[in-house]
């Protein structure tokens, strides 16, 4: 799985590069993060989410979201009050 989440990882950025005619050669690439964000017309229980999923956390006195963490993928999803789910 995690080899496939690479390979999509590494087409989407060649995709990315081609339609905006950016030249590119790799060598040793490596891709830190990526963004995706949506939104979603629904209002979201955080403090319920985060006892539901496991691997996550949400102290909003520290921070404004809840961070889930899906330790297979090595990956970390920030859903935000303003209702937006990102991946990082």
């Amino acid at each position: 799985m995690l080899n496939f989440v690479r390979l999509l990882n590494n087409a989407i950025l060649i995709i990315f590069l081609k339609r905006n005619n950016i030249n590119y050669r790799f060598n040793k690439a490596k891709i830190k993060n990526m963004v995706l964000t949506i939104e979603i017309n629904k209002e979201i229980n955080l403090k319920k989410l985060n006892e539901i999923l496991e691997n996550s956390d949400y102290e909003p006195e520290q921070f404004p979201g809840l961070v889930h963490h899906i330790l297979a993928l090595n990956l970390e999803k920030l859903l935000l009050r303003a209702v937006r789910l990102q991946r990082i």
